[in-house]
């Protein structure tokens, strides 16, 4: 297989698997809304970096479905 299409896979793969290992386990509603581990302590900064990293890649999924979807129609989005 080529490198450029494995690539990819692998380094997201890596990144899933060190943000769910470093993710804390909630196990009640107010653990999980509050945002701290069974042992009260807060996430830490690589956590966060984490999410932020997730939650731009995703907003950036949504812009570019929205220019396509207004460039080319429904289909393009």
């Amino acid at each position: 297989m080529a490198l450029e299409l494995v690539l990819p896979w692998f380094v997201l793969g890596t990144y899933g698997v060190i943000v769910l290992r470093m993710t804390p386990v909630s196990v009640t509603p107010i653990q999980f809304f509050t945002g701290r581990a069974a042992s009260g302590a807060e996430p830490g900064l690589w956590l966060l970096v984490g999410s932020a990293a997730i939650t731009w890649i995703f907003a950036k999924s949504i812009a570019n479905a929205a220019n396509l979807a207004g460039a080319f129609g429904i289909a393009g989005g």
